[in-house]
């Protein structure tokens, strides 16, 4: 397991990478809000905008997000995000994804968007992306260089398991079963109290190791994101110790700012 790797664009746009995905040469990243043209409070790297309340431009986000394709290499690729539902449902992104799907591009949201909480890409020059703000986001991909994931994994997602779930999907669809994974910045479990009822669902979807003790518990989410990818088969896991709650320069953070705070966007494509 290696850490991720922080990289800076010449543009300014700051983000992380898996060496493990990297290696095995796919398009890939978790932005930071560093490097974009959002003002407060969403400075500035700004990719999605909270369901309600104060909201960003939707030409600030558009921009920022071909400023962080850019600076990925993957200026050239279709950008796909789903309505993110803290479920375990997992779309699957094709070369009929247009008929078959209806995804949000980089573009205004369509009137019924898929709705689920991982996209399995098997497609070049697709780009799969889920945006969080505090969750847990999760790239897994195969060695072989034609089959990615990205996974959004809030509390309820892992208790239900969307990693799982996401896992077999990519078993069923490949028959490279060595899958590569990274775990990217989240809220880290000294600011993620939880109440007794989140705290049994966690212990009884065999998660009860990410729960620490006390008079309020905490949720280790990052640790329970990496307990659901070894019990999925996986070995090889990068991860990002660092939590978006304490790096108000780096990170948004929903639970920090209250909700009214821009969003992450973690994305996987294949290998040009």
């Amino acid at each position: 397991m290696a850490e991720l790797i922080q990289v800076t664009a010449p543009s300014g746009v700051v983000f992380f990478t898996s060496p493990a995905l990297a290696k095995a040469g796919y398009i890939h990243g978790f932005s930071t809000r560093l490097g974009g043209v959002s003002p407060a409070p969403f400075e500035t790297l700004n990719l999605g905008n909270p369901a309600i309340g104060v909201q960003d431009a939707a030409d600030h986000i558009t921009e920022n997000k071909r400023r962080f394709q850019c600076a990925l290499g993957a200026d050239d690729y279709q950008l796909f995000t789903v309505s993110q539902v803290h479920g375990a449902d997992v779309a699957v992104l094709d070369s009929d994804v247009e008929p078959r799907l209806k995804m949000q591009r980089d573009q205004p949201q369509v009137a019924e968007p898929t709705c689920a909480d991982a996209i399995i890409v098997k497609t070049p020059k697709f780009l799969a992306g889920m945006r969080t703000a505090d969750c847990v986001p999760i790239l897994i991909a195969n060695e072989q260089g034609n089959l990615a994931a990205v996974v959004h994994a809030g509390w309820r997602g892992l208790v239900a398991g969307v990693i799982g779930h996401c896992v077999a999907e990519l078993n069923a669809l490949g028959r490279d079963r060595n899958f590569l994974g990274a775990i990217g910045p989240c809220i880290g479990v000294g600011h993620y109290e939880v109440g007794p009822e989140v705290a049994a669902a966690f212990e009884a979807a065999g998660l009860r190791a990410a729960v620490t003790d006390g008079p309020k518990p905490h949720v280790n989410l990052q640790l329970a994101a990496h307990i659901e990818l070894v019990h999925s088969g996986l070995t090889n896991i990068d991860s990002a110790h660092l939590c978006t709650f304490d790096q108000t320069e780096w990170f948004y953070s929903h639970r920090r700012d209250h909700g009214v705070t821009g969003r992450m966007l973690s994305v996987i494509g294949l290998p040009a």
